[in-house]
């Protein structure tokens, strides 16, 4: 009897820490996401921008609120609006990488990008990028010194 006993408490403990590192590694994606991003240098050459960055808040009540500022070859300006990202779900897709698919995106002022798209994070290299199944729309590098300073 007690060995039963010490059998199901100790599978107890296992359910509990695995939901534990379940939740702290969904909690670190949605802790990476927010800060400072910059576009990649050779997505700007594709898409012939001449900067673009994107601040991202911290996650609250189910959506991320930010700020999108995209400027063209001719340093005029595309984008400079809020944006709020609701709908979001993340899925592990690979170590350290996270996929939020069909996430919605609403923009203060002008729809820059299409309304829903995927982000995937690698929190390895640091990219964050958004497309969809037929096209990517944005390649971001996450600036942790400038992130670390605000």
């Amino acid at each position: 009897m007690l060995n039963k006993i010490i059998l199901f408490a100790a599978i107890f403990i296992i359910v509990i820490l695995c939901v534990i590192f379940l939740i702290a590694t969904n909690v670190s994606v949605y802790d990476f996401i927010s800060g400072f991003w910059v576009a990649d240098a050779d997505f700007l050459k594709s898409s012939d921008l001449s900067s673009a960055y994107i601040m991202l808040e911290p996650k609250q009540s189910g959506s991320i609120s930010g700020f999108l500022s995209m400027t063209n070859k001719s340093n005029a300006s595309i984008s400079n609006q809020k944006i709020t990202l609701s709908g979001i779900n993340s899925m592990t897709v690979g170590k350290n990488t996270y996929k939020m698919s069909n996430v919605n995106i609403a923009y203060a002022e002008t729809d820059i990008l299409p309304n829903k798209l995927d982000i995937i994070i690698d929190v390895n290299s640091g990219l964050m990028t958004f497309s969809d199944k037929d096209k990517l729309y944005a390649v971001f590098i996450k600036d942790n010194e400038t992130t670390n300073n605000i």
